[in-house]
């Protein structure tokens, strides 16, 4: 039996978990603080942008550098 490395979809997982953790390194996701949706405006720690749809809004706020560097670090333990 192969171990969970050598099977294809635990390969491609861990791919694009090393994408978004590069992605998120890249953005100082360490540093940057927590981006939050308020209303029309995404807050990006320092900076903040307005004119977005509140839905749109809540869904860019989740991609918080540091958010994806929080999850990424149990998941690559997991995967080895």
């Amino acid at each position: 039996m192969r171990s969970l490395a050598e099977q294809p979809l635990a390969r491609f997982i861990e791919a694009r978990l090393d994408e978004e953790a590069g992605s998120a390194r890249r953005c100082d996701g360490d540093g940057c603080g927590e981006w939050s949706a308020h209303g029309h405006t995404v807050g990006f720690s320092q900076v903040d942008l307005a004119g977005f749809h509140p839905t749109i809004a809540l869904h860019v706020a989740p991609y918080d550098p540091a958010r994806v560097l929080r999850e990424f670090r149990p998941s690559a333990a997991v995967h080895g």
